[in-house]
């Protein structure tokens, strides 16, 4: 398409008199051809960079492949038709050279219309997959708390049942045993702590500080799975941008929540590494190019279904992430 804009566009520069006999000699050739086809392509080229930036993104939908193809048939068809003709009068190849500007314009714009509607889908779907695995890491979470409460309270009685019977020492090494088990965390909701408990051991292992200070923190109105999201999502985040600070820095975690009247608060801090990209408001992560940014959008989402906002900024080689949850009831009342 570039090139018959280009095409189109020296035909019209030959129809001024000066520039047409100019062309006509072997410099003129090049310098036309370079002022048409060379500016129009540069011009297309920043004007187009901005979506064409991610070209598996663009080849990667057979719909985009099939238009493509169209497009080419449709520009060669238009060389055949609209080659010189001498019988033509110049209003009749002015005329006719700007429609095909004009329809090429079209074209283009309908291609990378296309191309949107395609890239858009794409996110749709990928939301949805990641929605998907959050559920079933949610289910296996909830299933994994109850069996551990089940099997950590049986284990204590157990030890109690010892009692008089097997050394103090040894008493004392088997509680020890089973005290990775006990919930660390106290949020009051049970697959939330068994969550926390998981990153808290994540992060025990390489080294890093979680401290988390939720309190009783009346997490009620929001849906278990959403809250398990935007935990999820954001602990892992943080968690991989300490992990990549060296041994010797400061490795920690902060994360704390509050509820005051219809109004619930989440906030958490970590030193980061690298300038954060952010594109619309959230940052962009580079360690999983197939889930890129789809995690904060994700948590964007949640924080927009109940009526509050989630902001992300980096201020130094410090990263802050707030999020505000509104509760519909109290909200409507």
């Amino acid at each position: 398409m570039a090139q018959d804009i280009a095409g189109s566009v020296k035909t019209l520069f030959r129809q001024i008199e000066a520039i047409n006999a100019f062309s006509q000699t072997r410099f003129g050739i090049l310098a036309v051809d370079f002022l048409c086809y060379g500016q129009v392509y540069t011009l297309m080229f920043f004007a187009l960079r901005p979506f064409v930036k991610n070209r598996e993104g663009n080849f990667d939908n057979k719909i985009k492949a099939v238009f493509s193809v169209g497009v080419l048939i449709l520009c060669v068809g238009m060389a055949r038709l609209t080659q010189d003709n001498p019988g033509r009068n110049q209003q009749a190849v002015i005329a006719e050279a700007v429609f095909q500007i004009v329809i090429d314009v079209v074209v283009v714009a309908l291609q990378f219309g296309v191309m949107e509607q395609a890239r858009l889908t794409s996110h749709v779907e990928t939301m949805r997959e990641l929605v998907h695995q959050q559920r079933v890491q949610y289910e296996a979470s909830k299933e994994s708390a109850q069996i551990i409460n089940e099997k950590y309270h049986d284990l204590k009685h157990l030890i109690k049942s010892f009692r008089g019977t097997v050394p103090q020492e040894q008493l004392d090494q088997l509680k020890n045993s089973i005290a990775a088990y006990e919930r660390p965390a106290n949020s009051g909701n049970e697959v939330l702590d068994v969550l926390l408990a998981e990153k808290i051991g994540v992060c025990q292992q390489r080294n890093i500080v979680l401290t988390c200070s939720l309190g009783r923190t009346d997490f009620s109105f929001v849906e278990e799975l959403d809250l398990y999201s935007l935990f999820q999502n954001a602990l892992s985040n943080a968690i991989n941008a300490v992990s990549a600070l060296p041994q010797d820095a400061e490795r920690f975690i902060s994360l704390s929540a509050a509820r005051d009247g219809n109004m619930l608060t989440i906030h958490m801090e970590n030193p980061c590494g690298e300038d954060i990209s952010f594109v619309d408001g959230l940052p962009q992560t580079k360690n999983d190019p197939n889930w890129h940014g789809f995690g904060m959008k994700s948590m964007n989402r949640i924080a927009e279904k109940y009526n509050g906002m989630l902001t992300a900024e980096q201020r130094g080689r410090m990263f802050f992430l707030d999020i505000l949850l509104l509760a519909p009831d109290e909200k409507q009342g």
